[in-house]
């Protein structure tokens, strides 16, 4: 099953704004840039509300279209049994993105890797 969470737009001073919207949560949330990003594993975003920090995005790309990102997004809740795998695809005109959720295999449950799609690489 696949899910839209929400959809969100290219922000003024930089990354991206807009809402998520679940049974559970229903926010304003910021793509606020990483500034900090000392290491190649770095994300490149802090997922906000607020001044509360959700989660991290971090950079990847289609393995078919090299050229393409996506980030693979991290989101996290005390109200949630554990981190949620989500990704934001930006549109080719790069001025909004969809952030998507796809329901993992019962059987990688139990992993904390974020589930790939068979046609993304990081």
């Amino acid at each position: 099953m696949t899910a839209t969470l929400g959809h969100v737009r290219l922000a003024k001073d930089g990354g991206w704004e807009g809402e998520i919207r679940s049974l559970l949560m229903n926010l304003k949330v910021r793509f606020a840039p990483n500034d900090d990003r000392t290491g190649p594993n770095a994300p490149a975003f802090h997922v906000m509300t607020g001044a509360v920090r959700l989660g991290e995005a971090w950079e990847a790309r289609w393995r078919a279209q090299r050229d393409r990102t996506f980030y693979r997004v991290s989101l996290d809740d005390p109200f949630l049994p554990g981190p949620l795998s989500a990704a934001l695809f930006p549109r080719e005109d790069g001025e909004a993105a969809q952030l998507v959720w796809t329901r993992p295999n019962p059987e990688r449950r139990d992993s904390a890797e974020p589930v790939e799609n068979s046609d993304v690489v990081s």
